[in-house]
């Protein structure tokens, strides 16, 4: 199964940009045929004009004047002015499908299929770059043209993206990653000859996913020396769209761009372009730059090239995604006939730079199949680049050896219909006892199916120490070791959603030292779905709930394992809790003797977190294992509410 054919789950799916709090974007109702642009609005040194009003922009169509209809200034400081924050680079162990309220997107994707030697090296350096300057809030993604295996799924950990830009490696040579590529395509080809459409097919997919996200900004970077494209003998009256499609040839280079720039644009993605290729001796055109520069001026970004030096531009692309304008208008012209539509946008402001979107091909009459079954809604809510959020929920998956077995039990803790309140604290489900059905599956990262389960759960709702209501479901997937991306569903009261979790299973049969995932949970409550079923024994009921009021008696979990056929050997744990500072607030140490480790190789370890001893705000749970020179961690975020 393959989710997003020819971008292996992406390889990516997850989350939000720049929303900061006060003003939200224009929502329109879905049977107004209205257009949304992202205005970036810069005055001559480059820097963001804010304090506009709608009445400083006059926006046309086709050459027509468009009557404003909506208008939002978004205006967040710059990244190195963002001031402190909260555990930035510490990974979330529970995930939330309304991860999507805030921070920006963005999708890095890495050419490995006709960059090489130095311009790589340096291309890597400059993704890293990129990462340097998200935002706390900021969710991004890695994906590669030809190696899909090595990219990474939308997520906040910044360690995960740091490790997929590391494995930026030529590729594009390699005969296996061509023959992946080839797979359903019996054309052939040289690497010359396919790499045009590997990046075609790759930038499509990626922007068709994050179509799935309406009005809001995103942003692709793209690392690459580009395509020696000749867009004058392809197009040789120029980018008139129009003209174009009435005389390309299906699947040729130029139709495929032409597609990629009608998405793009219907989807509000700016393609930013870094030529990691560095400053090119020698006058008259540079074909690769020209097909760089093209990407990005037909979507409302720019190109970083001709330069050894590419922070400045860096710099000012997360400047233009932190401050813009949002415009809305509903088209006078009321054709539908498929065709391109141009796009001005006029500030009245002097010596002022207006970089938007260029236009849009307008809808044609979509015919509708009455006949056509309705698709399964649990697969449907899952197949999305985007978690759905119709249904609010929440997860923490947790991988756990099984005795006598090379698989691991992956369980996977949901809160499933919970609704924040106004203080972001306490949870509330709806007042329903709809069984909620669940659907449950693991792909690895080339997007291939490796497990799933569906079944119906009553789950008893629960009110919590911190004044919500809260219900849960566990359960549990049987997965070889290796990296994995799970995908859950639930439907309930006839709505559906789903939520995303990147988990990766040690091999603990093989390892000398590993742990398996960190629960928190109470220790006298009872589990919601029995061990045997499960596979798994836990002497705690673990909670997807990390906002928890001092009153309450959370306990952190782990099992430790020792691999191998080695004498067994004591393992020293270490359980810290750290403040929003950086302030070690608690610290304990508890040695396991071999013995405690018995025939199974395996030792439980708890650790009850002194919660009336912490004052409210965030921390971070920090449990290590050490044996010998081997280290093994786990981590946690939470926080003490009044």
């Amino acid at each position: 199964m393959r989710l997003v054919p020819g971008v292996v789950l992406l390889t990516v799916f997850a989350l939000l940009p720049a929303i900061p709090s006060g003003p939200q974007q224009p929502r329109f109702k879905a049977a107004v045929e209205a257009v949304v642009l992202d205005v970036s609005v810069l005055d001559k040194d480059g820097m963001p004009v804010r304090g506009l009003t709608k009445a400083d922009f006059i926006l046309f169509e086709d050459g027509q004047p468009q009557a404003i209809t909506a208008f939002t200034a978004i205006d967040l400081p710059d990244v190195e002015h963002r001031g402190p924050t909260v555990f930035p680079d510490a990974p979330r162990d529970v995930r939330s499908n309304d991860e999507l309220k805030e921070g920006a997107i963005w999708v890095i994707v890495l050419d490995d299929a006709v960059t090489d030697g130095p311009a790589m090296l340096r291309g890597r350096q400059y993704a890293h770059q990129v990462l340097e300057r998200l935002g706390p809030p900021d969710i991004a993604a890695v994906v590669f043209i030809v190696n899909k295996r090595a990219g990474q799924e939308f997520t906040r950990d910044r360690s995960r993206l740091a490790a997929a830009i590391d494995r930026y490696r030529l590729s594009g040579s390699s005969g296996a990653a061509i023959d992946r590529y080839r797979m359903g395509d019996s054309s052939g080809g040289a690497i010359s000859e396919l790499a045009p459409r590997m990046v075609t097919d790759t930038l499509r997919s990626v922007v068709e996913g994050l179509a799935e996200i309406p009005q809001r900004r995103k942003a692709i970077v793209f690392v690459s020396e580009g395509l020696a494209f000749d867009f004058a003998k392809a197009a040789p009256q120029g980018l008139e769209w129009q003209k174009l499609i009435e005389t390309m040839e299906a699947g040729s280079t130029i139709a495929n761009l032409v597609d990629f720039f009608d998405v793009a644009r219907r989807a509000n993605v700016s393609v930013y372009c870094i030529d990691p290729s560095g400053l090119k001796v020698g006058s008259g055109p540079h074909l690769k730059s020209e097909f760089l520069q093209t990407l990005s001026q037909n979507t409302g970004g720019f190109t970083v090239t001709q330069t050894n030096d590419p922070r400045p531009g860096i710099v000012q692309m997360h400047r233009e995604n932190a401050s813009y304008y949002i415009l809305g208008y509903v088209p006078s012209n009321e054709r539908r006939e498929g065709r391109f539509r141009r796009i001005e946008v006029k500030v009245n402001r002097p010596g002022v730079t207006v970089r938007t979107r260029q236009g849009y091909f307008e809808p044609r009459p979509v015919k509708v199949d009455a006949a056509k079954a309705a698709p399964d809604a649990l697969p449907a809510a899952m197949t999305g680049f985007f978690p759905k959020a119709d249904v609010p929920m929440q997860m923490t998956a947790a991988p756990f050896a099984l005795p006598g077995r090379p698989e691991a039990a992956v369980l996977l803790v949901l809160g499933v219909g919970a609704v924040k309140t106004e203080d972001a604290t306490a949870w509330e489900a709806p007042a329903t006892a709809d069984d909620i059905e669940v659907l449950a599956s693991a792909y690895n990262m080339l997007g291939d199916l490796r497990a799933s389960e569906r079944f119906h759960a009553r789950p008893d709702a629960r009110r919590d120490e911190a004044g919500g209501v809260a219900r849960q479901v566990i359960s549990r997937l049987v997965l070889r070791p290796g990296a994995y991306h799970v995908r859950v569903a639930a439907g309930t009261a006839g709505r559906t959603g789903s939520v995303h979790y990147d988990v990766t299973v040690p091999d603990f049969a093989g390892a000398q030292l590993a742990l398996s995932g960190l629960l928190l949970g109470d220790a006298t409550a009872k589990l919601s779905a029995p061990a045997a079923d499960l596979q798994v024994a836990l002497p705690i009921a673990p909670t997807v709930r990390r906002a928890f009021r001092p009153a309450d008696d959370v306990v952190a979990f782990v099992r430790v394992y020792q691999g191998g056929s080695r004498a067994l050997g004591p393992v020293t744990m270490t359980a810290r809790i750290t403040n929003e500072k950086g302030g070690e607030v608690f610290g304990s140490n508890t040695q396991l003797d071999a013995a405690r480790f018995g025939t199974s190789r395996a030792a439980d370890y708890q650790a009850a977190l002194p919660l009336t001893t912490l004052a409210p705000g965030q921390y971070l749970l920090t449990v290590e294992a050490k044996m010998g020179k081997r280290t093994e961690r786990r981590t946690a975020l939470f926080a003490i509410v009044r």
